[in-house]
């Protein structure tokens, strides 16, 4: 009777642990995405990617310059206000039989990083830039939601990243005192080759746990920045030293 009741504590030990990994999977993929603010392509990006993702078929930077690869070009994540409003870097996460419930207890948060110039930075709860550590830039998301296709169900959002390129990235400068309202390729352009220079890598990190009690499980997906041939880069080396900061505008979501 003994052995009955220590086999059957055992296997209820079992079932509970392995209820508790299939709460704590999360699949983590990234791909340059049409501008979430305001781009009407949006909309069916994101409804193709959830579908893809939760079906097994997502592959990495599938709309992005180098597809299947874990290398982008600043083109990738540049967005602006004028034209097609540019591409986003996408980090997308799928926690299949989870609840926004649930992972909003404390069990979920969410974090990118990059680098310019050989710091690595990340930003606040505030969208303020901060140097980069491990216990930095970890937020609670905004943009997951809730999804059920009838077969799988879970929770799946994204963490969005990109440099905003202004009129003033390139001569000549606006000419109305609005910063944004009149970007051309060629302040794209610039604000390209500043980024070539200077940043090697983007990297975007989930964490997660079955509860509060227990240690952070974190899982990470960098993409490289393609460098830029050397005697451009040599040439460019006056644009860089614009600065970090000088590209402040980056949504995390």
């Amino acid at each position: 009777m003994m052995r009955k009741v220590l086999m059957c504590c055992t296997v209820l030990v079992l079932l509970l642990t392995l209820s508790g990994l299939a709460h704590a999977t999360v699949d983590l993929y990234v791909d340059s995405a049409p501008n979430v603010f305001g781009s009407p392509n949006w909309a069916p990006w994101w409804s193709q990617t959830k579908s893809d993702i939760v079906g097994g078929s997502m592959t990495n930077l599938r709309t992005a310059t180098y597809p299947g690869t874990n290398i982008v070009d600043p083109y990738d994540f540049i967005v602006y206000s004028t034209g097609d409003l540019g591409k986003r870097l996408h980090f997308a996460y799928w926690l299949p039989g989870e609840s926004i419930s649930n992972l909003s207890t404390g069990l979920f948060e969410v974090k990118w990083s990059v680098d310019w110039d050989g710091e690595t930075c990340t930003t606040d709860a505030g969208g303020n830039w901060i140097p980069d550590a491990s216990n930095s830039g970890w937020v609670q998301p905004t943009r997951w939601e809730a999804y059920d296709d009838g077969t799988n169900a879970g929770v799946i959002g994204s963490m969005g990243f990109a440099y905003w390129a202004s009129d003033n990235d390139a001569l000549p400068n606006g000419t109305d005192g609005n910063p944004y309202n009149e970007t051309n390729q060629a302040d794209i352009d610039a604000l390209r080759s500043a980024t070539l220079a200077s940043q090697t890598f983007i990297k975007g990190e989930v964490r997660y746990r079955t509860a509060t009690t227990e240690e952070w499980q974190n899982t990470s997906l960098q993409v490289n920045v393609v460098p830029e041939p050397v005697s451009s880069a040599l040439f460019l080396v006056g644009a860089a030293t614009l600065g970090f900061r000088r590209f402040r505008k980056n949504i995390k979501g």
